[in-house]
């Protein structure tokens, strides 16, 4: 079952209990992988590096080490790297 098919099940499913709801549905939406966020860091006007980031909670999260992180480490958002997360 895709995080998708669990969030509609929920919906259809879990009633009256509204933190209840609430917490699974935090939980499934970090399951569904998100896009992480690429952006160059200026230094007086000259291009310095790149920082990656996750897009729930804006947290640094390592690109370059012998696998790509498959979550944060923060916030626990699944992470989507675009392609292969062994590049």
């Amino acid at each position: 079952m895709t995080p998708e098919q669990a969030m509609d099940k929920l919906d259809k499913t879990v009633i009256g209990d509204l933190e209840w709801k609430i917490a699974l549905t935090t939980a499934l939406e970090k399951l569904t992988p998100k896009r992480v966020v690429e952006r160059e860091i200026e230094v007086i006007g000259l291009y310095c590096c790149e920082e990656t980031l996750c897009p729930a909670c804006d947290t640094f999260v390592y690109k370059y080490t012998p696998r790509k992180q498959a979550f944060c480490h923060r916030c626990g958002q699944k992470l989507d790297w675009g392609g292969n997360n062994n590049d």
